[in-house]
């Protein structure tokens, strides 16, 4: 098999959150194809001497539909769209369901009102059909990726929940306090949860820790490798740039891409870039 053709069953293969507010779904789908009918006029609905007439039905046709699909085909198949079980493959079975029912409504809803009003194009059915089903897959493309970006974020806030919770959990009677110094007399002696993030700046090293729900810092003339070494028994602090170490436990939210991500920490105001180098260590230790 191709390393493309794999690529592309991993991704759909792939742990996806399951959409609980199907609700939503119906609410933003309808909304989408109204404003799209409204501005846009799809083919047959600016012919028609009752656009609105045709938009509204257009609108409770997508409600049916998309209810249908979020609630019926969920209740019929309940194996198949079981939360545990949810993918990225089984999340576009949602928006392909809907296209594959509504464009052949839609198409014969249009032809059927242009007969009505003798205003049949000169058309052939099939040729009709396809275009409903480019279209409708067209419309269908805005709410699939808005809410693969939702549920994608989701998922992801929840693999770094549990992963920052397995990390406490495992370290929870690991108490131990450590002291970091440098070649100079200064010193940093505190529990290593307490720990932020240590950054290199020029000579230095700073510390940002939090004392009392207090973040401090605190800089030591020393490098980032011997800080490493100092940390590498704490399995929670990771390298995720040639000038960052970082505390799994105190992330708040990860965002970007392959490219390179950024971390946003609790309890402090700051990103802290990960290099692309450290991208895939990062991603297997988050589980993301």
């Amino acid at each position: 098999m191709p390393e493309k053709a794999r690529k592309l069953i991993r991704f759909f293969n792939q742990p996806f959150q399951y959409i609980h507010r199907r609700w939503l779904v119906v609410v933003i789908s309808s909304a989408w194809v109204f404003l799209v009918a409204i501005v846009l006029r799809p083919l047959g609905i600016s012919l028609s001497d009752h656009e609105h007439a045709i938009v509204f039905i257009f609108t409770v046709v997508t409600i049916i539909v998309v209810s249908f699909v979020m609630y019926g085909l969920p209740f019929i198949f309940k194996n198949f769209y079981h939360p545990d079980n949810w993918t990225v493959g089984k999340y576009l079975t949602i928006p392909l369901s809907i296209v594959i029912i509504i464009a052949p409504i839609c198409a014969f809803l249009v032809y059927f009102l242009s007969v009505k009003e003798n205003k049949v194009m000169d058309v052939h059915p099939f040729y009709r059909l396809f275009v409903w089903y480019a279209r409708a897959s067209f419309v269908a493309a805005v709410p699939t990726f808005l809410f693969f970006l939702v549920g994608r974020n989701q998922r992801n806030d929840i693999v770094l929940s549990d992963k920052k919770n397995e990390i406490i959990n495992n370290n929870e009677d690991d108490k131990d306090i450590i002291s970091l110094s440098g070649s100079t007399k200064d010193s940093l002696t505190i529990p290593a949860d307490n720990i932020l993030y240590a950054e290199v700046l020029r000579n230095y090293v700073s510390i940002y820790y939090k004392e009392e729900n207090i973040v401090k810092q605190k800089s030591l003339r020393t490098t980032l490798q011997q800080i490493t070494e100092v940390l590498e028994p704490y399995p929670q602090f990771v390298r995720c740039h040639r000038a960052f170490i970082v505390n799994l436990t105190n992330i708040a939210d990860v965002r970007g891409n392959s490219h390179g991500y950024q971390l946003t920490l609790n309890n402090i105001d700051v990103k802290v870039p990960v290099s692309k180098s450290y991208t895939k260590a990062i991603k297997e230790k988050l589980d993301i």
